[in-house]
């Protein structure tokens, strides 16, 4: 997904939505295209963050995979 512009909050939202990667229209100068790296990239190769929502949802999609199928209280693999 292209993105305007080195924005580390924009990146993590954008991969965070699910984009496999990034493109950022012609970086002006090194730092600003090792910005984007460092941004796309959680530590220790990087600096990005993990959203709340993204942690509930993970949670949420986690827990459903643990639901019990029937009322014996067996559960899905």
């Amino acid at each position: 997904m292209r993105v305007p512009e080195v924005d580390a909050k924009l990146i993590g939202r954008v991969l965070d939505a699910g984009a496999r990667g990034i493109v950022i229209p012609r970086p002006e100068t090194a730092e600003q295209a090792h910005a984007a790296v460092q941004a796309a990239h959680f530590p220790a190769l990087g600096t990005r963050g993990i959203n709340r929502g993204v942690l509930l949802a993970a949670r949420r999609s986690r827990r459903r995979e643990l639901e019990p199928v029937n009322p014996e209280g067996s559960t899905r693999a």
